[in-house]
């Protein structure tokens, strides 16, 4: 039985009785009130009960920001300079967030800082606030000025350099108010990206599935060989270079562990080459230095036929395709499944998905 001042209503059962609790969460604090289940008096509760332990408070973007910014620093002096602010500013903000949350973000010490378990958790979540903020601004300054609006793209190297430039020059010429931002990663971190909102579109050279992604293929690119320009190497492309044959020639790899070695690794096992069985005389993933040491005459290795184009055509290096016995490697635009793109990030989407198509 339920009683307060006025008031008495009979409970038959424990049904009734969850229905109750949680009416009487929102009565206990204006209503004394007994309950009375099966003949038994439980515990009454009212306004003077003992007040309960904080477990929150308000989340301020700027302390956020900050927090945020020490995270990916590890340092204080480092964030406050990439924020344009004094380190005793962002040393308050941090502060002050912890009082407000009743936690400890940081273990300091005279030599370093060091996130506790609330402090990573809480990074996780405040980067997708500040994306969430970033990308509500973005949708609502496009929204009121669609003759003018940003496309934020984050993209890998080739599409980058060798994709992107004419794709989005083409664009501005049918759309002058268009601005592009772009950003250069790897395909796992533009993918996070996307997730996060940190970006509208994305352009990689690897597909890494994501649930909340769609990706399109956007155009298709090769894996070449390249060699120096001298005539052994002409003598040997003329009489027929065959893919073992790269065991035999030193070679210039991408670095261990990265995509693109992944990726080319994955091309020579389809070539029927063992990629550990190669003569390997350096590594390194900055293509144009890559393509220098060709030049120089320092081994062979793989790489984008958009990329080596330009240095072939003036006869810097030598090129070997091998088209007819793996087919080219797509390239995709991707997007969030969650997020309405800008109305110009929209109009690129389309316009880079016809673009190729012709």
């Amino acid at each position: 039985m339920f009683r307060n001042r006025t008031k008495t209503c009979r409970i038959s059962g424990f049904n009734d009785f969850f229905r109750f609790k949680l009416s009487l969460m929102f009565l206990y604090k204006e209503e004394k009130y007994d309950i009375v289940l099966f003949g038994k008096q439980m515990a009454a509760a009212d306004r003077r009960q003992a007040p309960r332990r904080k477990v929150g408070g308000k989340l301020d973007l700027r302390q956020l920001e900050s927090f945020i910014m020490v995270m990916q620093k590890n340092n204080f002096s480092k964030a406050a300079e990439t924020l344009h602010l004094t380190q005793p500013t962002v040393s308050n903000q941090i502060a002050s967030l912890e009082r407000e949350l009743d936690v400890k973000l940081f273990i300091r010490s005279s030599r370093a800082i060091t996130p506790t378990r609330e402090g990573r958790i809480l990074f996780k979540y405040a980067q997708g606030i500040i994306s969430q903020r970033d990308a509500a601004l973005r949708a609502l300054q496009n929204g009121k000025n669609p003759s003018q609006g940003t496309v934020y793209i984050g993209a890998t190297s080739t599409p980058a350099r060798y994709f992107l430039p004419q794709l989005a020059a083409d664009f501005q010429k049918k759309n002058r108010g268009a601005f592009f931002r772009v950003s250069n990663d790897i395909s796992s971190v533009i993918v996070q990206d996307l997730v996060d909102r940190k970006i509208e579109i994305g352009m990689t050279g690897i597909l890494i599935p994501s649930p909340y992604c769609e990706a399109k293929c956007l155009a298709f690119d090769r894996w070449i060989l390249i060699t120096p320009n001298n005539m052994r190497y002409k003598n040997l492309i003329i009489s027929g270079f065959m893919p073992d044959m790269i065991l035999q020639e030193r070679f210039i790899s991408r670095c261990q562990g990265s995509g693109w070695r992944k990726d080319t690794d994955n091309f020579l096992l389809q070539l029927g080459v063992n990629p550990a069985a190669l003569r390997i005389v350096a590594e390194s993933d900055d293509t144009e230095m890559i393509i220098r040491m060709v030049a120089k005459g320092m081994g062979v290795p793989l790489v984008s036929q958009q990329v080596a184009e330009s240095y072939v055509s003036h006869g810097d290096i030598l090129s070997v395709g091998f088209d007819q016995l793996v087919p080219p490697r797509p390239l995709y635009l991707m997007r969030n499944n969650d997020v309405e793109l800008s109305y110009f990030a929209q109009k690129f989407w389309d316009f880079a998905l016809d673009y190729y198509q012709h």
